[in-house]
């Protein structure tokens, strides 16, 4: 999701592209749940910036002390300060997934992927004077590659299906369903806390279900918020009921049909 503002509403996206949410790089993850903070709990929302900041600063600062330009004895008063700010950075994504974990699982297993996981891998816990130390130690390391190797900056979020790590072990299919699995699970923990429900947009998401499960993706879309669906096919789209749909097929980019109200088993396209 992309974080709130008074003039867009929060966007959830399901594309190929997105994919590299689920078996891309850690720092992918990282940044979209550090996204997830700020829409949660919009107060916090300028934690990551803070602290990347922060770690920039600290990183000059090596530099500098690697090319004799400044004393190793300045980096006490930046391992402090980085150590403050990545407390309240790791706490709040611990929560973020801690808050998914549920409805992932609850998700995944209604999509097909019965035991999905999401776990949350930092590389100390938040305490100020742990992660102080742990900098502390590996300073002669941290001025010999010229950057901080110690932090939030490298923890991961983990997508796991049967004890093992959907990134490396998951097929496309899996993918597909563990990444839908994951941006249902977000609307649901938005609105559990009070944040509007976001615009999904969901690109070809049919062609991974079958019709039980298509049924059950459109009476979740339909209990609040809106959705954008494509499909290549009228009835890969069910009926919802309570549903206002409005549907259009298209056809060389080009709209045919505009219809109003109606099943979307029949308009959509």
């Amino acid at each position: 999701p992309l974080g709130p503002s008074e003039s867009r509403p929060l966007v959830s996206v399901f594309h190929p592209d997105r994919m590299e949410l689920v078996k891309g790089p850690p720092a992918k993850r990282r940044a979209h749940f550090d996204r997830l903070v700020g829409a949660l709990w919009p107060a916090r929302a300028d934690l990551r910036t803070r602290y990347g900041r922060t770690l920039a600063q600290r990183n000059a600062l090596v530099g500098r002390i690697a090319a004799s330009l400044a004393s190793p004895a300045s980096l006490a008063a930046w391992d402090d300060r980085l150590a403050a700010e990545a407390v309240p950075l790791i706490e709040s994504r611990a929560e973020a997934v801690e808050a998914l974990s549920a409805p992932v699982t609850e998700l995944g297993a209604a999509l097909g992927l019965a035991g999905m996981e999401i776990r949350y891998r930092p590389r100390v816990p938040p305490e100020r004077e742990r992660i102080g130390s742990g900098l502390a130690e590996r300073r002669e390391r941290d001025l010999g590659r010229a950057y901080t190797s110690f932090g939030p900056q490298l923890d991961e979020v983990e997508l796991r299906f049967g004890g093992r790590a959907l990134k490396r072990f998951g097929s496309q299919g899996q993918h597909r369903i563990a990444l839908l699995a994951l941006l249902l699970a977000e609307r649901r923990a938005l609105i559990a806390a009070g944040r509007p429900s976001p615009l999904m947009l969901l690109d070809d998401v049919m062609s991974e279900l079958d019709p039980a499960r298509r049924e059950m993706l459109v009476a979740t879309l339909a209990d609040a918020g809106q959705a954008l669906l494509t499909a290549t096919e009228r009835e890969q789209v069910p009926a919802a009921a309570g549903a206002e749909v409005s549907a259009v097929a298209i056809r060389e980019g080009r709209p045919l049909v505009a219809a109003g109200r109606g099943a979307a088993g029949r308009d959509a396209a």
